[in-house]
């Protein structure tokens, strides 16, 4: 973590010296760094191990999904925008694209059948997933495909603002379901520790107490408290 970090923090110290090429490389390093952190706090904290099935498949959207996805989305970006800008690109920057766009479409996909199964799992999650599946999941197949037509094409037959706005799009489609997923993850893992909250007994009141129940009685039901 500390790790982390210092990179970050010299990352953005020194990112006005690096060249572009640098500079996106040195993202990108760190941006798969921080997806491969939030997979370990995953893991770490059980929560890919859940037996629920409505909670297990938002976390696998939160945890695994959303961050690859966005993060081929963002590279797309960088990579398509460069090429539309100098009006051709070499062959590898070809190849990163048809494999991006591969890519975008195999996780858009993933995600979209996680959602549903969430919802299929328990109904109440539609409303925290219906703005993706009604028209954010659209961007982000058209980004597939505009990244697929760009490869494809082998030239940009668009200018770098117009590519910038259209991969943006889906972008921030991601990162927006992803917040409405992770806000209905937390909600769903809220109630269920409270679950395991039972409140304790009130304090024996003491042998002379009609009422009074044995300190045996007492402590039993104390003990299940958690």
């Amino acid at each position: 973590m500390g790790g982390h970090q210092r990179a970050s923090s010299d990352l953005l110290a020194n990112a006005r010296d690096l060249s572009a090429d640098q500079s996106f490389e040195r993202h990108t390093k760190l941006i798969q760094d921080t997806v491969t952190l939030i997979g370990d706090v995953g893991d770490a904290s059980n929560l890919t191990l859940d037996p629920d099935l409505d909670s297990y498949y938002l976390m696998s959207v939160v945890v695994f999904q959303a961050p690859e996805l966005s993060e081929a989305l963002a590279r797309a970006r960088g990579i398509g925008v460069a090429v539309a800008a100098d009006k051709h690109g070499t062959a590898g920057q070809f190849e990163q694209l048809q494999h991006l766009s591969i890519l975008v479409g195999f996780l858009g996909t993933k995600v979209e059948e996680s959602l549903g199964k969430a919802v299929t799992s328990n109904g109440a999650l539609k409303t925290a997933t219906e703005g993706y599946t009604r028209t954010g999941a659209g961007a982000v197949r058209d980004a597939g495909n505009y990244l697929g037509k760009l490869a494809g094409g082998r030239s940009a037959d668009t200018n770098a603002t117009d590519a910038y706005a259209a991969m943006t799009r889906s972008v921030d489609a991601v990162f927006d379901m992803s917040e409405q997923a992770a806000g209905a993850l937390n909600g769903l893992l809220t109630v269920r520790v409270a679950k395991f909250s039972v409140p304790c007994c009130q304090p024996w009141p003491g042998p002379h107490s009609a009422s009074s129940s044995s300190p045996s009685s007492a402590s039993s039901s104390c003990a299940i408290s958690r």
